[in-house]
């Protein structure tokens, strides 16, 4: 039970850094991509030029912006002309993180936000949603998962091997008698 106990302890505290990580790293990605899309919009190709992950061969990481009447102002390459979802409700200064399937089929997490421009841009402000494949992750969770499983199986296993050959010696004087 305490190794039971233990390991949910352990495997809780792993998932939760994990995918802070993770999402600190796309809502990283949204800011640089925010002010890049504050200060020019038109042409979005220097955008995969500085950030290639966002380029069609990527295939893991996408982003879309749309301005204050829902018209798509900014897409990655790499979605493919793919709208991604957008939460019902998305606020300015608050990231909204979900789980959702990418433009290429795969299983991704995504963090939305709507950005306010500076007055007197026509635009009002931007929504943007960052996504990036998290299948990789995943897999690193199921990896953890069996180590801290077989970890426990074995830490049970040598628990059992020492209690019997404990009990064993300390009744062998009850044996001999």
């Amino acid at each position: 039970v305490s190794l039971g106990g233990v390991f949910l302890l352990i495997d809780t505290l792993v998932d939760r850094e994990l995918y802070q990580r993770f999402d600190a790293g796309i809502a990283g990605r949204a800011n640089a991509i925010a002010a890049y899309l504050g200060a020019r919009v038109i042409d979005t190709a220097e955008l995969s030029r500085w950030m290639p992950e966002f380029r069609e061969e990527g295939h893991t990481d996408f982003f879309q912006a749309w301005d204050a009447q829902g018209q798509v102002i900014a897409r990655s390459e790499s979605s493919q002309s793919v709208d991604l979802p957008l939460p019902r409700r998305v606020d300015s200064g608050v990231f909204a993180y979900f789980d959702l399937v990418l433009p290429d089929g795969h299983r991704g997490r995504a963090v939305a936000r709507r950005y306010d421009l500076p007055v007197g841009d026509r635009r009002s402000s931007i929504t943007l949603v960052v996504a990036e494949e998290r299948e990789q992750l995943d897999e690193l969770e199921d990896r953890i998962h069996l180590i801290f499983v077989a970890g426990v199986l074995l830490a049970l296993l040598v628990t059992v091997l020492l209690a019997t050959s404990g009990t064993r010696h300390a009744l062998a004087p009850l044996d001999r008698i």
